[in-house]
C-alpha cells in the first residue's frame, strides 16, 4: 500500500527531508554507523565474520543494497557531484554541523537522482505506507496469537 502522488498536481515534499543540503535539501534523516555496519558483505557474512571486509576499506565488499540505500561521504554521486560530509570544513553537509545527530550519511532510498522527474518539494513518486509482506506477518501473528491454525 503505498501513498498515490501526482507530480504538479498532488505532490509532497519528502525528498526536501531527505535531500542533503548541497543539494537545497534539509538533511533531517541521517541514518547512524549501526545500519551501515548491519548491511553484510557479498558473501552473506557480516562484517565481523567475514573474510571480505577491510576495516581500512569498509564499504568495499559489501551488499550493494547497502550503496542503493544509504549515501556515503566521498563515495556516492548524486546529480554529477559526489556527496562529501567532511568534518572541519565548511561544506553545508558537514559531519560536524550538528554534532549527535548527523552521521554523515544520508537515507538515499527515495531521492531522485533526476531533477527532471522530482525536485526537493516538487515529486510524484509514490510513498510506500506498508509492504504486502508486513500484513502477511500481522496476520500469521495475529493467528498465533489467537491459537488459530
Amino acid at each position: 500500500m503505498s501513498m498515490q502522488y501526482i507530480r504538479d498536481t498532488y505532490n509532497h515534499a519528502l525528498l526536501q527531508y531527505l535531500t542533503p543540503e548541497t543539494w537545497g535539501g534539509w538533511h533531517q534523516y541521517s541514518p547512524f554507523n549501526e545500519l551501515v555496519e548491519a548491511y553484510e558483505c557479498k558473501d552473506g557474512k557480516t562484517i565481523a565474520e567475514s573474510p571480505l571486509f577491510d576495516k581500512n576499506n569498509p564499504y568495499n565488499n559489501r551488499d550493494p543494497r547497502m550503496d542503493f540505500n544509504i549515501m556515503i561521504s566521498d563515495r556516492t554521486s548524486f546529480r554529477g557531484k559526489v556527496y562529501s560530509a567532511k568534518p572541519g570544513t565548511t561544506l553545508p553537509d558537514r559531519l560536524n554541523q550538528y554534532p549527535g545527530v548527523w552521521s554523515g550519511y544520508v537515507i538515499y532510498k527515495f531521492l531522485e537522482d533526476d531533477p527532471a522527474v522530482a525536485t526537493t518539494n516538487n515529486t510524484g513518486n509514490n510513498f510506500p505506507l506498508i509492504r504486502y509482506a508486513e500484513v502477511l506477518l500481522g496476520y500469521l501473528e495475529a493467528k498465533l496469537e489467537s491459537g488459530g491454525e
